[in-house]
């Protein structure tokens, strides 16, 4: 698993596959489970909604598979991401504005999805334009891209750390527990291929998620500390595969050094 860069973006792929299935780290029979994690999610949006700050309506919910219930981890449920927060969309402010651009404001498109982490953008906006009808999403909310050529091979995710806006290539995942994105992130990142095979438009000029499949699609729900302890222990191992990719190259540097050495002295001979 460790004998090529490749082997190990394998590697590390597995690691994130094996957290998400609840293989990674053991349960805890102490935690407070998932299902009553979901209860206080769902009193959290009553609270928005009360609050005038959530008007949309419920989302649908969806009967619960028994038979991939029971083959949880124990503490886990299964739960559609329309339950664990608000999704909305972007949009591009006419062009034709100026007083639209060259604000304060990121405006995230797909090119700015290149880390786990949305601290910026190379386009923005100015407060004009959100008053204009653009949604400004908070810190920590998490950001998809759902249109674009990259659909083919990954499925970029981002975790916000500053207010931003953003384009109509991306859908916008706000929870309505703040503290549950950096495991949502996480379980896109380990469902990736799976999100990629059955939950992506094939055939088109341009791929696109199958949102209303994605947005509604069931996924296992660890207890929160448990997502904690998840989140820890993939960072560790994380850290330690781009030590082995580092220590690869640099063994790789040597034995090109050497080569030339013995070339360069057969050479002189």
């Amino acid at each position: 698993l460790c004998t090529t860069e490749q082997s190990i973006d394998k590697l590390k792929q597995t690691i994130l596959q094996l957290a998400v299935m609840g293989r990674l780290v053991e349960q805890d029979a102490e935690d407070e489970s998932a299902t009553e994690l979901l209860k206080k999610v769902a009193m959290e949006e009553d609270r928005l909604r009360t609050s005038g700050k959530f008007r949309r309506k419920r989302p649908t919910k969806f009967g619960t598979n028994q038979s991939a219930q029971q083959s949880l981890p124990s503490g886990w449920a299964l739960a559609p991401l329309s339950q664990l927060g608000r999704f909305s969309g972007g949009k591009t402010p006419s062009k034709s504005k100026s007083q639209f651009w060259g604000g304060h404001i990121p405006w995230v498109t797909p090119k700015d999805m290149k880390t786990q982490k949305v601290e910026g953008s190379e386009d923005k906006v100015t407060q004009l334009a959100v008053d204009e009808g653009l949604e400004l999403f908070p810190e920590n909310a998490v950001l998809f891209v759902v249109r674009s050529g990259i659909l083919r091979r990954m499925f970029p995710t981002a975790v916000s750390t500053i207010p931003c806006t953003v384009n109509q290539d991306l859908k916008v995942l706000t929870p309505h527990l703040p503290e549950l994105s950096p495991y949502i992130q996480l379980m896109m990142l380990g469902f990736e291929q799976f999100i990629l095979h059955n939950l992506t438009k094939t055939g088109t000029t341009v791929e696109s998620l199958k949102f209303e499949e994605f947005a509604n699609c069931q996924f296992p729900i660890p207890p929160f500390k448990e997502q904690v302890r998840i989140r820890k222990r993939v960072q560790e191992l994380m850290a330690l595969s781009d030590q082995l990719k580092e220590r690869l190259n640099q063994a790789s540097e040597t034995r090109c050094q050497l080569a030339e050495a013995v070339v360069e002295k057969g050479l002189s001979a």
